[in-house]
């Protein structure tokens, strides 16, 4: 097994980076997901919001690997969160559905609130990557892939502030629409 562990901070309150999150997929970065389904969604007793969603994925494996692993068109993988409004926290945790029994990626994605600025969103990032001791070349396999998570997080972290601009675009387009319409009720009193 190996494990990686990434922090980054977005120059955005958590409110702000939350929304982002849902929006994140799919979008012009991160090509190789394609979707999200929501197959369970409740806020429990304590006020917390627990989502349960399946991400539609498209890995892009070495040709070696396909050997070992198939080639299969589509890949899945499952995401539990909690959110919790009243503390400020977000922790998604997700794992792949397809190739588990070869390959194992744990995910844990944790939101808060930075505690030196309100206005800023500490991202807490722990990855496991477990392949099948059976696989010839498992830890060479283990590195390879955890690699490529490594070299990819930047590009998320890209992908949600694409995201997060396109909230505040259209928060802004909505202003602009809404001051229109009440321009032509009233012009005089604005």
């Amino acid at each position: 097994m190996k494990e990686t562990v990434t922090k980054h901070v977005f120059q955005h309150p958590w409110d702000t980076v939350v929304q982002a999150v849902w929006r994140k997929y799919p979008n012009p970065l991160t090509k190789s997901v394609f979707g999200t389904d929501i197959v369970e969604r409740q806020i429990n007793k304590q006020g917390i919001l627990e989502t349960h969603r399946l991400m539609k994925t498209k890995w892009h494996i070495p040709s070696f690997a396909r050997a070992l692993l198939g080639d299969q068109k589509l890949a899945y993988g499952s995401e539990h969160s909690e959110c919790d409004p009243k503390n400020k926290t977000l922790k998604l945790n997700s794992t792949n559905i397809t190739y588990s029994s070869l390959v194992k990626i744990d995910e844990t994605l944790t939101y808060s609130p930075c505690a030196d600025s309100k206005n800023r969103t500490c991202l807490s990032c722990s990855t496991k990557v477990t392949v099948n001791s059976m696989i010839p070349f498992a830890g060479y396999l283990e590195s390879l892939v955890t690699d490529a998570i490594v070299t990819n997080t930047s590009t998320g972290q890209d992908a949600m502030e694409w995201v997060i601009e396109k909230i505040k675009t259209e928060a802004e387009s909505a202003i602009r629409s809404m001051d229109e319409v009440l321009n032509t009720i009233h012009p005089s009193t604005l």
